[in-house]
């Protein structure tokens, strides 16, 4: 059958055309796209950044990082201090100057997906495990990415009781298989943040701190923040303490990720003085200007 000369069938296949060509473009577009880098945080209060304010941020740290996605609300949207991610009241947290580190390390945009962890004991809390991996499943759905690494501020609750304390070396050892398995990434860098050393808090958090110092697992690092800044309560850190918390991470992490292997390690960044794998303290300073 001919086509007549018609001008609006003529302008309709033309639509059509650049309509089909548009979609197979983004299509290939989309194929070809490289994974995003995601970095996972999960734990508590300080991870959420309770003791900080968004508005004693200095001016260079208070604005979008574009180049910092964070998961939110089923989409990838930039980074913005208390926002994105969304913190109740005026809070931030370590993600922060980690974005701003880790994007300037890799010299590519990262992905940031955040989530509740009370302790590694996850049996006595499922469900909030259970949404820390839905909420990665999730995003992992929304378009190529890769688990880069996962960043625990936890620990202080593993040691409330001594029951508790004396099995975190193996509650710490099965909840990395599992968090590794879970997420899909077998060889996926860990680091945790030490223990915070309040023992009015955890009778018998420091067995727990010796453990984790002394853990040789492979891909895994603690950072040591006992000399960040906290507050009043000596439990949460305050904005100046989230900014360097954020930086201490990740000194760890690019630790991690500039291993040629993952080797059973134990290592620790940036205060640990006996490890010959320890992160230099300087590049925390100079990540983050």
């Amino acid at each position: 059958m001919l086509v007549k000369n018609n001008p609006t069938t003529i302008c309709s296949l033309i639509l059509f055309a650049i309509v089909m060509t548009t979609t197979w473009i983004g299509s290939v577009a989309r194929a070809e796209e490289p994974p995003l880098k995601v970095f996972v945080f999960a734990g508590t209060s300080n991870l959420a950044g309770l003791g900080a304010n968004v508005t004693e941020l200095p001016d260079d740290l208070k604005g979008q990082q574009k180049d910092v996605l964070v998961w939110q609300d089923g989409a990838w949207t930039p980074l913005v201090p208390g926002k994105a991610p969304a913190k109740p009241g005026k809070m931030f947290g370590p993600e922060v100057t980690f974005g701003q580190a880790m994007t300037k390390h890799l010299g590519e945009p990262i992905g940031i997906i955040t989530g509740g962890l009370g302790q590694f004991a996850v049996i006595d809390h499922p469900e909030i495990y259970a949404g820390l991996v839905n909420k990665v499943k999730a995003a992992q759905k929304s378009r190529p990415i890769v688990i880069a690494g996962l960043l625990i501020q936890a620990g202080e609750r593993d040691g409330v009781t001594e029951a508790l304390a004396n099995a975190f070396p193996k509650n710490l050892t099965n909840f990395i298989d599992r968090v590794r398995k879970d997420f899909g990434t077998p060889a996926m860098p860990i680091v945790v943040n030490l223990a915070i050393p309040n023992t009015t808090m955890a009778p018998f958090v420091d067995v727990v701190r010796k453990a984790e110092l002394s853990a040789k697992l492979p891909g895994f690092a603690v950072a040591d923040c006992d000399d960040v800044q906290r507050g009043g309560d000596k439990i949460h850190y305050t904005t100046k303490g989230e900014i360097e918390f954020g930086k201490y991470f990740a000194t760890a992490m690019i630790d991690l990720l500039k291993a040629d292997k993952m080797q059973p390690t134990g290592t620790t960044a940036p205060n640990a003085s006996a490890n010959k794998h320890q992160p230099k303290t300087a590049l925390k300073n100079q990540e983050v200007q």
